[in-house]
C-alpha cells in the first residue's frame, strides 16, 4: 500500500500489524506481540507477514525529479 499522508500511513501500519497478529498495548510503548498482553479477547491467527519493517521512501534523486514523491510511503505485506 502506498500512503501519501501521515494519518493514512498510521492507519495502514495499524491495520497491517493487527493482520499480522500484533495488537496495540494501549500505552506509549507501542505494539507488542499478542502473547505479552495477558488475557484479553481472542485474536484471529495472523494472515499476513509484514515484509517491510520501515516504510520504503523515495530517494533524494526521485524527490528532485518528482517533488510529490517526497511524502509517499510504501508498506508491503505478504498474504499467508
Amino acid at each position: 500500500v502506498i500512503s501519501v499522508h501521515s494519518l493514512e500511513d498510521r492507519l495502514v501500519k495499524q491495520a497491517f500489524r493487527e493482520a499480522a497478529g500484533m495488537k496495540t498495548s494501549g500505552d506509549t510503548f507501542g505494539y507488542m506481540p499478542v502473547q505479552y498482553l495477558g488475557p484479553a479477547e481472542p485474536t484471529p491467527e495472523p494472515w499476513v507477514k509484514i515484509l517491510t519493517k520501515k516504510p520504503v521512501i523515495s530517494s533524494d534523486e526521485e524527490n528532485q525529479v518528482n517533488s510529490r514523491a517526497r511524502s509517499a510511503k510504501l508498506r508491503v505485506v505478504e498474504k499467508l
